[in-house]
Formats: C-alpha cells, sequence, structure tokens
C-alpha cells in the first residue's frame, strides 16, 4: 500500500500548477534582512504586530532586565549535568516510596535536555518599551515535571470560585446580572504576576490547595517537592551566559499558568475574608479580574489599597468607570441595570489576519471570515452591537484582500444565529469517535488530495487481517505549517557577531568543579541550586 501511495503522490500529472507568492527580489531581500545582525526582529507583546529593533538596544535591554538581582542570578557554568543529576536522585525516590510508578518515573527525566532562551517581547503599547520576559521550555531539564504538575492542578484551578476559563465563559458568566444603580465597573489586574510570585508563598498555596482538595499527604508531598525543583531549578541561556531565576516562574513553563491561578487564588481569598465591603461578582482570568462596586468611588479606592497592602511583592493596577469598561477581549457596558458586551480591540491590535495568498489549504481563507464573523456574535450581546461592530470586520478583512463575498456571507450567516445558543459551550461532536492516526505531512499548494489517494489504496491494507484490525480506519490527513515570513525573521536567539553558538569553553577549575558537583550530588543526593558556594570551593 505504501508503494502505491508513494508512487501516486509523486507521479507529477498529479500534482497541481502554482505561483510563487513573492517576487525574487522580496525573496532577496529577505534573506539579506534575516542575515542582519545589527536589527533584530521579534512579534509585538500584544496586538499581533512585528516590532524592529536595533539588536544593541535590544540586548541592552535584556540585560537590564537580567541584572535584577531580586529576580535573576548570573551563573558561572552550564548546570545542565549538575540538575540531572539532582532530579533522578529525586525520581529514584519518589519511585521507591511508591509516590510513581515506574512507567512515569522513565517519563520525567528528558533525554536530552537543554536551556531555554531567553527573550523579551517588547510591550509597544506601554511607555519606554519595557520586555516581557520568555523562556522557552519545550527541551528543558523541568518540562515533563511541569506537564506532570500542570495536569494534577488543572482540575484544583478549575474549582477555584472566581475561575474564568476564557471569553465564553466570561459572557456566560455575565449574561443575566442585575446591576444596581449607581455601580461601578471596576478591572483590577497584578503588575508582572508570573515574575513577583515569591517561591514560597506560591508552594504554600499549591499546598494549600492539595489539602482544600482532599489529595493524600504523600501526593501533596510530591507535588510539592516537583514544583519546588521546577522553580528553583529554572536555569537558561541568553548572550553567550548561563542565568537562574531565583523569583517567580518562567512563561513558557507549561505549568506556569496553573500556578499563577492557584498562588492569586490564594490572595484573594485572603483579600475577599477581611475586606469590610465585598465586591460584587468577583471573577478572574489568571491575573486580569473584574468586579462590580456597589459603594462610594472612595471606598473603592480604599479597597485597592487595602488589596495592595496584603502582599510585599504583589501589587495590583485599577481601573474603573460608571458607564463602560474592557476586559479581556469585550467591552462591558451598563444599560439599564443589565450589562451589555461588544468586542474590544487594543489600539496596538493590528487586525493582520492571513493574506488569502499565504500558503495554506484554501478552506482556512473562509473559514477565518466566518469564524471572525461567529466571534463578533457571541461577544456582542445584541444585534444592533454586531451591525456595528462587523463593520470594522468589513473593514479589516477588505484590507486583508478577502473576497466581498465571502466576507458578506459570513456576516449575515453569523447574524441569523442564535447568540443564546453561541455563548453555551457545545460537546465537540468527534470526541465518542474511534481514534484515528494522523498522517501529518508539511503543507505545499502544489500537492495532489492526498486523503483521497490513501482512501483509494485503502484496500490493500484491509486485505490482510492482521493490518485490517490494526488500522481499522484510514488516517486522519494533517498538514503542518510551512515556512512563512514570521519564522524566517522572528528568532529566540539573537545574532550577533560576537556570538558563539558552540558549547562554552571550560577552564580546568571548571571541570573539576563540574566533577566534584557530580561526585557530591551522588553522596548527598542533593546541593543548593547555585551549586557548590565559593567559600565551599
Amino acid at each position: 500500500m505504501l508503494t502505491a501511495v508513494e508512487d501516486e503522490v509523486l507521479n507529477s500529472q498529479n500534482w497541481k500548477k502554482t505561483y510563487d507568492n513573492i517576487s525574487k527580489d522580496e525573496r532577496i531581500a529577505l534573506q539579506q534582512l534575516t542575515n542582519r545582525e545589527d536589527l533584530t526582529i521579534k512579534a509585538a507583546d500584544k496586538g499581533g504586530g512585528i516590532v524592529v529593533m536595533d539588536t544593541s538596544w535590544y540586548i541592552d535591554k535584556c540585560k537590564d532586565h537580567l541584572q535584577n538581582q531580586s529576580f535573576y542570578k548570573e551563573l558561572d557554568h552550564d548546570p545542565t549535568d549538575l540538575y540531572i543529576c539532582e532530579l533522578e536522585n529525586k525520581v529514584r525516590k519518589w519511585e521507591k516510596n511508591k509516590w510513581i510508578s515506574r512507567d512515569i518515573a522513565s517519563k520525567l527525566i528528558p533525554k536530552e535536555p537543554k536551556p531555554g532562551h531567553f527573550y523579551g517581547l517588547p510591550k509597544i503599547h506601554k511607555e519606554n518599551t519595557p520586555l516581557r520576559p520568555i523562556i522557552p521550555q519545550c527541551q528543558a531539564l523541568t518540562s515533563p515535571l511541569a506537564a506532570y504538575v500542570d495536569h494534577v492542578l488543572q482540575p484544583i484551578v478549575q474549582s477555584l470560585p472566581s475561575y474564568l476559563k476564557d471569553t465564553t465563559h466570561h459572557l456566560i458568566d455575565s449574561h443575566d446580572i442585575i446591576v444596581p444603580d449607581n455601580s461601578i465597573l471596576v478591572t483590577m489586574d497584578v503588575i508582572s504576576l508570573y515574575t513577583n510570585i515569591p517561591h514560597d508563598y506560591g508552594i504554600q498555596a499549591v499546598r494549600e490547595a492539595l489539602a482544600d482538595n482532599n489529595v493524600s499527604p504523600s501526593n501533596q508531598q510530591l507535588i510539592t517537592e516537583m514544583l519546588e525543583f521546577i522553580l528553583t531549578r529554572n536555569y537558561f541561556q541568553f548572550d553567550g551566559k548561563y542565568f537562574l531565576q531565583v523569583q517567580g516562574t518562567a512563561m513558557g513553563s507549561k505549568v506556569a499558568p496553573s500556578y499563577a491561578n492557584i498562588t492569586m487564588g490564594k490572595l484573594e481569598k485572603q483579600i475577599l475574608a477581611n475586606c469590610p465591603t465585598k465586591p460584587m461578582q468577583w471573577r478572574r482570568f489568571i491575573d486580569d479580574i473584574r468586579f462590580i462596586w456597589l459603594k462610594t468611588l472612595q471606598e473603592l479606592l480604599q479597597f485597592h489599597e487595602y488589596c495592595n497592602s496584603i502582599h510585599p511583592s504583589l501589587k495590583f493596577t485599577i481601573e474603573y468607570s460608571d458607564t463602560e469598561i474592557s476586559f479581556l477581549d469585550t467591552k462591558m457596558m451598563m444599560r439599564e441595570n443589565k450589562i451589555h458586551t461588544t468586542v474590544y480591540s487594543k489600539p496596538t491590535d493590528k487586525h493582520s489576519y492571513l493574506l488569502p495568498s499565504s500558503c495554506h489549504p484554501r478552506h482556512i481563507f473562509k473559514s477565518i471570515p466566518q469564524g471572525q464573523a461567529l466571534r463578533y456574535r457571541r461577544i456582542c450581546s445584541s444585534t444592533d452591537l454586531y451591525n456595528k461592530e462587523v463593520e470594522n470586520l468589513h473593514r479589516h478583512l477588505t484590507d486583508r484582500n478577502y473576497k466581498q463575498s465571502s466576507i458578506v456571507t459570513a456576516i449575515n450567516k453569523a447574524r441569523n444565529h442564535s447568540r443564546e445558543k453561541l455563548i453555551n459551550y457545545t460537546k465537540n461532536k468527534h470526541t465518542d469517535q474511534p481514534t484515528r492516526i494522523p498522517f501529518v505531512l508539511t503543507y505545499h499548494p502544489s500537492l495532489p488530495s492526498i486523503s483521497s489517494i490513501i482512501n483509494k489504496h485503502w484496500p490493500i491494507l484491509q486485505s490482510n487481517q492482521e493490518t485490517k484490525v490494526t488500522f481499522d480506519k484510514p488516517p486522519v490527513v494533517a498538514f503542518r505549517q510551512p515556512p512563512n515570513i514570521k519564522k524566517m525573521l522572528v528568532k529566540a536567539r539573537t545574532k550577533t557577531s560576537t556570538q558563539n553558538d558552540t558549547e562554552p569553553v571550560y577552564s580546568k577549575a571548571d571541570k573539576i568543579r563540574k566533577q566534584l558537583e557530580l561526585h557530591f550530588i551522588h553522596k548527598l543526593g542533593t546541593l543548593s541550586p547555585n551549586g557548590i558556594n565559593k567559600k565551599d570551593w
């Protein structure tokens, strides 16, 4: 069967005729731009824009961020081998205590871990353009641990009283609220939540949440030990140097959102337990909070001061209005003692929808107008608000060269949908069906219909009794995205003429130090996250 499918796919007569979607000069310019070391190109923190920066400015900005010793510590060597030994010892202990199975133990230690490469997303909507720190954790030493802990914490996060899953959950929750006269709409968020969570406070929050959810003492100990290791071994590279994050958690870690959510759950519990005036409808999406204030503005400002007095490093900003306020991607408005909602876009939002000339399957360009029109219909609480907002959607899609017929059809079709049905979660109709094996390949517009070719030759596989049982249904053909301009230009690492991507060269003293650390780690079970200190050395 494989031979038959391969022969038909490779038959040039089946391939479609295609044209390059960028010119030769544009391709040359793209290559030249990619090779420039004096420019660094990153995605904007929000809004979908692309930011071109002077490389020296960007590196200085990152270094300024990393020089804050309250959050980061520069290391004088790569601690990967040391941390692997520590992790192996811990996993052996957890398995010996029967806290985890042998199968899980084998999956918690990655084969070839690599430190993440720090980069920053420029916040172009804020003064002085600060950076949002990102540390990718895909190949990190703690990546499997983070996935395991996140799996345990997710149900606890969803059980928090203030928890909002997404925009749809927010819309359902605020749908039929009766708002008293003279109320104030309020939103608050924590300043740099991820980097400002002290380890001891966050770990204690998780420990308390596990106990409150009747998790066994042994599992409580297991999860807190795993979490402590994740937080205290979060090391990374930047500009050829190694750093350790000593406070907070990295944006990029699988467990970071759950950890932040549970920490916020502890903090808001402290706030609401002792505040003299309770807010109405306190709801939260990670660190974005919304509520309705029923007292005076002066009392609201006092409440804000009170919130900022609860913890020394977790501080809130506040916005309020007696008419309308933005929350997530919605604008909440008070009309006749009810909450109405419409679409909200940040000023930095570029509305850079995928161009129809892009190298993607053609059905995508029908789905985008349809999906966006349904999103607008879901968010807008009335047809009048929808009709007003889709004028903006029509303009944005037109600017991106979408066909007028596709835009108008999508908008009219969405208008006829019941909003009540759209704001209710629907069960995926495919969830009860048997799992089909995915057949993944990189998309190219000249490819013939792969699914038709596989289905044509599927009877060959079904003619054998053994393969018929193993492969009872044809695979699902899925495409991975081909290289695009953004992926070519935006990289985590920053190119510099002095940067050396090879392994750092260690001095003889460094090598001896590493051998000593590996020796002691086996003898003692663990060392401090920073290895042997200078005094001991």
